[in-house]
């Protein structure tokens, strides 16, 4: 049975440490009533742009790699709407935009985690892109769908005049909307499922849970807010925004595919040079032979026997690895 190597636990300790701190931290902050832009957006989007940072650099396929880290930053961007919506702009146009590109951003969310889902144990080669021309067309259909629902009103419509520059929109949903909801939910399901079954037929099938989890607790959340009709409260304060949420489940399931190493990533090397019988060692710069002698000789050194061993150099991007 596969367990999580010591790293692996040192890190989900460490992404709850951070989560929990800027939990604490943003309520605390708008406990406070500081009179300042929401606090929790300087907050999340530090912990986005780091983790998609940390991605950027642990994930070997391009086509993962890029379709998460394009996701955080469509999270920053989520988050920089709502302030821009919410504090900064004042003009019902403005606005009445703001809240439509919110909508077109939160939509294309689930499409880059399909398209990261799709490519999870599958090469390029074997996945054409033709295969999301399709998705891409309907998602543009929809943008503009939403966009233009100052004209027609089939996404939402506005009780009043007024409502369209008010902080709190009030609106009702058309049938567009649940069309909308849909469409996020079927992409969103079909990403789990595709990675649920590459997880069955992976060797780290029994830690499935653990990118299981940060999924179900964001659902919990998704409830608890749909049943509030606004964002659940504590002694007057917020306890969370929708925004933060979107950010938890993204980040929380595919930081578990990583740690469960069902995506492949640069990192835990040890253990497989540790299962190979297999040393290694790192040389910068231009390598001359008593360098690699000495190199040669640790590694001879450390196999405890210097018979039975081969050792062979190979060229790297600024050095030498033997």
């Amino acid at each position: 049975m596969i367990h999580l190597t010591g790293k692996s636990k040192q890190n989900i300790a460490f992404f709850l440490a951070m989560l929990a701190f800027v939990l604490g931290c943003n309520y605390a902050l708008r406990r406070a009533d500081l009179n300042m832009i929401n606090p929790s957006t300087e907050l999340y989007e530090a912990m986005i742009i780091a983790w998609g940072l940390t991605a950027r650099r642990r994930i070997i396929s391009g086509e993962i790699r890029h379709a998460l880290v394009g996701g955080a930053l469509l999270l920053v961007l989520l988050f920089i709407v709502r302030v821009s919506r919410y504090d900064l702009f004042m003009e019902a146009s403005s606005r009445q935009i703001l809240l439509y590109l919110h909508y077109v951003i939160v939509a294309m969310i689930p499409v880059m985690s399909l398209i990261g889902a799709n490519y999870v144990d599958r090469s390029s080669k074997e996945i054409p892109r033709r295969r999301f021309y399709l998705i891409w067309a309907v998602y543009l259909a929809l943008c503009i769908f939403i966009l233009t629902n100052g004209r027609q009103s089939f996404f939402i419509r506005f009780l009043t005049p007024e409502a369209a520059s008010s902080i709190n929109h009030a609106y009702t949903m058309e049938w567009g909307y649940f069309l909308y909801v849909a469409w996020i939910a079927a992409l969103t399901l079909c990403s789990f499922f595709i990675l649920l079954r590459r997880c069955a037929l992976s060797g780290c099938r029994q830690l499935w849970y653990i990118p299981a989890i940060p999924v179900g607790i964001a659902c919990a959340l998704f409830a608890w807010y749909a049943a509030e009709g606004c964002s659940p409260s504590l002694n007057g304060v917020k306890l969370y925004l929708i925004q933060e949420v979107y950010a938890l489940y993204f980040i929380g399931f595919w930081e578990g595919c990583i740690l469960i190493g069902l995506i492949p990533t640069n990192t835990s090397y040890e253990s497989l040079l540790d299962i190979t019988s297999t040393g290694a060692v790192l040389l910068e710069g231009s390598v001359g032979p008593e360098e690699m002698e000495k190199a040669a000789g640790g590694l001879a050194a450390r196999a405890g026997n210097e018979e039975d061993i081969r050792v062979r150099s190979h060229k790297v991007s600024g050095g030498m690895v033997m």
